[in-house]
This record gives structure tokens, C-alpha cells and sequence, in this order.
């Protein structure tokens, strides 16, 4: 798997991120991405580990329209 690993200026860790399948994605996130954005397409999903949690980042596209959507495992989206 390739990671790819964030810091700050400080060295300090910020989060890791890898391209995950959407069936290794719980279904409470998938379900929570679906029902708020129903005619948008799943393109991509990244496993976000940070100090404060996990999380993931739908990449999400309605014809020209693209979004990142940021979800917990348990789907509650995040802003």
C-alpha cells in the first residue's frame, strides 16, 4: 500500500492518507455520502488517519461538478 505521510514545518505529524476500495469503506460512511449527495458518483475513497481520529475523503462528481466529502467511520459528515 502507498502511503502518503504529512508534517509540518515542525516535523510534527499531521495525517496519513492511502486509496482504500469502497467495499473496505464502512457502510454507514458510504450510506451517509450517498443519501446527502444522490445523483453524485463515488470516484475515489482515502483512508485519512490524523491524531484526532479517522476519517474518509470521498472525491465525489456530478457532471462537472467535483467535491471532497469528509466522513467517520460511524457517517457523520464532517465540514
Amino acid at each position: 500500500i502507498h502511503k502518503d505521510v504529512y508534517f509540518d514545518k515542525k516535523n510534527n505529524w499531521v495525517y496519513t492518507s492511502w486509496d482504500v476500495m469502497l467495499d473496505e469503506v464502512p457502510a454507514a460512511a458510504v450510506e451517509a455520502v450517498e443519501n446527502k449527495y444522490p445523483s453524485y458518483i463515488i470516484e475515489d475513497v482515502d483512508y485519512i488517519e490524523r491524531p484526532s481520529g479517522i476519517s474518509y475523503k470521498f472525491d465525489i462528481e456530478k457532471g462537472e461538478w467535483d467535491r471532497e466529502v469528509y466522513v467517520t467511520p460511524e457517517g457523520i459528515i464532517i465540514d
